[in-house]
């Protein structure tokens, strides 16, 4: 705690000071995942939960303001904050006092990053090394560089040699976040299948990644933030139209779809002609951060909660040490780096994320990693950003559809990019019978109906909490 803003929170208001884009229900269900709290629902916790639940929230959104000055809220101030908010949510007249000790301890800052053993650090690097020749000879990708304000960007492309304008534009596919280009692989081959031309760039400075920022160009520090990413594939986005592409789709998954939605934006700014943009399984305001508090006590003390939860039969050192191990992986130094220097401003409380392009949002149902915000708001926070957007769940699908459901996936986006609908014909090649288990269905989202009126007035209200 501080010692206190110079003027305190006006009486009965939240939205400013949590995540502004959220409704009541939905911060009430961000806090009671943050802290961890599973002896009790969202709407039993008491006032004192609430507002260390509000301090949680204000440290992550304002960690700089901690950081330079002591004129930060009190523990009245946000419990000013936290009454409000409760009152929103109907639970007004709440003074239950106690039950910290339900709320896990943040542990999470002081042991990362988790280093990972070294036979696993050379395995990641030999299997994402042996899918190269793949690339290279089997498929026919070429592997090359384009300058970006941040250095050379490695990129795979399908068709280098294109030139001019053919019957189907170059797509941009871009990976998410603790991965590179190679996991959107598959899902790019399927779709070069009729003559596409697919370009997989690699973001700079992820682990195994081909893209190295230049220090001399980025003032010695790694191209880590939002801006910097988006000029760099502003920059491939040159290159492709430079190449005589009329016009460029645009495809992200993860972390990747929260880029390509700035990026078509982005590209709408500086006149470059952007066609059509694809979500897959997307990042940023339409995910809830933190939905879980099973997971949020794991990633705070997850050697406590092995011992606590295991059989009594099970020793616990093997599962510690597969912990461990994964750990090392998703919560490496750079992951970390990436990961948790992401500002609430520029991510989940972007003012640029949207695009009035046809936009077509796949989403897999059983997705547990960029996890979507419930029906309703969902559903008003994607017709606001993006107005012309067909969306679907996946059925059975996880975080990476891309993988596990690709050949659906990919069908889907063939349809829709070149003939506006996701009912493809299926095919018999040898590869789809292969794919075959990753075939499943699609089941339309339920959004709110267009009224351009209603509309207008909702993306207004929606860009004034952003």
């Amino acid at each position: 705690w501080g010692a206190g803003l110079p003027q305190a929170p006006l009486s009965g208001i939240w939205r400013p000071y949590l995540f502004s884009l959220k409704e009541a229900h939905e911060n009430l269900s961000e806090i009671h995942a943050m802290l961890g709290i599973t002896a009790r629902p969202k709407e039993k916790m008491t006032m004192e939960q609430i507002t260390e639940g509000v301090r949680r929230v204000l440290l992550f959104k304002y960690v700089q303001l901690l950081q330079v000055t002591d004129l930060y809220w009190s523990q009245e101030q946000a419990e000013c904050i936290a009454r409000a908010l409760a009152d929103d949510c109907g639970l007004g007249g709440n003074d239950e006092r106690g039950g910290l000790e339900e709320c896990v301890t943040q542990g999470l800052p002081t042991s990362v990053p988790w280093k990972a053993p070294a036979w696993l650090q050379l395995s990641q690097r030999v299997s994402i090394a042996a899918l190269r020749p793949i690339f290279l000879h089997l498929w026919g990708w070429t592997s090359r560089y384009i300058e970006t304000p941040c250095g050379m960007m490695h990129v795979y492309d399908s068709m280098p040699e294109a030139k001019g304008a053919t019957a189907l534009p170059p797509l941009l596919v871009q990976h998410g976040m603790f991965v590179t280009g190679w996991s959107m692989a598959l899902l790019a081959r399927l779709l070069t299948r009729s003559g596409r031309r697919v370009i997989l760039p690699d973001y700079f400075d992820f682990d195994n990644s081909l893209s190295i920022s230049d220090p001399s160009l980025t003032g010695g520090r790694p191209a880590r933030r939002v801006a910097d990413r988006l000029q760099c594939l502003v920059t491939v986005v040159q290159d492709i139209l430079g190449s005589g592409a009329a016009e460029v789709d645009l495809v992200g998954h993860s972390f990747g779809g929260y880029m390509v939605a700035r990026l078509a934006s982005q590209c709408d700014r500086l006149g470059l002609p952007v066609r059509k943009v694809v979500l897959l399984g997307p990042g940023g305001p339409v995910i809830d951060l933190s939905h879980n508090p099973s997971v949020s006590r794991f990633l705070n003390d997850p050697m406590g909660e092995i011992e606590a939860n295991k059989p009594r039969w099970l020793p616990a050192a093997p599962l510690k040490a597969v912990a461990r191990s994964a750990l090392g992986v998703l919560l490496s130094p750079n992951n970390c780096n990436t990961l948790l220097g992401l500002e609430y401003s520029e991510y989940l409380g972007s003012r640029d994320f949207g695009s009035k392009h046809p936009t077509l949002l796949l989403w897999g149902d059983k997705d547990e990693v960029a996890k979507p915000r419930k029906a309703e708001p969902l559903g008003r926070c994607l017709k606001a950003c993006f107005p012309h957007i067909d969306a679907y769940w996946v059925k059975g699908g996880g975080h990476n559809i891309q993988i596990d459901s690709v050949l659906t996936v990919a069908r889907a986006m063939e349809a829709w990019l070149d003939h506006g609908g996701c009912d493809a014909e299926s095919t018999t090649s040898l590869a789809d019978v292969l794919l075959l288990p990753t075939r499943t269905e699609l089941r339309g989202m339920e959004l709110p109906a267009n009224n351009a009126e209603d509309q207008s007035t909702s993306t207004e209200v929606l860009r004034s909490r952003l």
